[in-house]
């Protein structure tokens, strides 16, 4: 049986990675509205707008991005969320809310499938940052290849699931992939959480951080899952990467 508060908390979870991985948020798309359809669910989405100080970064980081056309049929599509607030995981190492050598962001919409309350949610998310040079984009990326900063946020997630409430303990431990794409770097983290309530019912969350780097760009794909069966190459990996090559 599945315990809907658990089921709260993990999609809590998510926001939090949204708004502090690479430190990015969400960017600009000149003011105009992108609307697509899938055939088995019809969804609007709008691009996610801000504002950033360099017309031609953020014109750059507006082509690294993903639309609903790019997924099966059946995804769904809402407007990402935008904060200036400190990322949570700053804690963790200052570089995960530090955007001083940032020249532009840019946000995905956030992409669904399935219902977290049913046992088969899936979301998707992606943020691309240009950064003033390559030195800070690496230096951007560093922190999620430091084993004591991914003991950190694996920490800061569990306590977030266990929040969602009273007695829920949180089993399973968030550790780097072996995973490798055509950027000049890949950094893969993923965890499979056990979300135990006291009432005896459970919820395994997958989730899965991907980042990617191309020079002086930066893009972070955040997936969160509860089916499990969902099939994680049916995702348009590889078309981020063209974008993040060709930016």
């Amino acid at each position: 049986m599945r315990n809907p508060r658990i089921l709260i908390g993990a999609v809590a979870v998510s926001l939090v990675l949204l708004t502090s991985a690479c430190g990015s948020s969400s960017g600009s798309d000149g003011g105009k509205d992108d609307t697509t359809t899938t055939k088995a669910d019809a969804a609007t989405t709008t691009k996610a707008d801000g504002a950033g100080d360099d017309s031609e970064a953020q014109a750059r980081a507006d082509s690294v991005t993903l639309e609903l056309s790019d997924f099966p049929d059946g995804w769904k599509a809402t407007k990402a969320s935008d904060s200036d607030d400190e990322s949570p995981l700053s804690k963790c190492d200052p570089a995960l809310s530090d955007r001083s050598a940032q020249l532009a962001r840019h946000a995905t919409d956030d992409f669904s499938i399935g219902s977290m309350s049913e046992g088969d949610g899936t979301t998707v998310a992606a943020r691309t940052v240009v950064f003033e040079d390559e030195a800070a984009a690496e230096a951007a990326v560093a922190p999620f290849t430091d084993p004591e900063v991914v003991t950190c946020i694996d920490e800061a997630l569990k306590s977030a699931y266990s929040e969602s409430g009273e007695d829920v303990t949180v089993e399973g431990q968030l550790s780097p992939d072996d995973e490798s794409f055509d950027v000049d770097e890949t950094v893969s983290l993923s965890a499979t959480y056990t979300v135990s309530a006291p009432d005896g019912s459970t919820l395994d969350v997958n989730l899965g951080i991907l980042v990617l780097r191309t020079g002086d760009v930066a893009t972070n794909l955040l997936v969160q899952s509860v089916d499990p069966d969902f099939d994680v190459t049916t995702l348009p990996v590889d078309k981020l990467v063209e974008e993040l090559n060709a930016a």
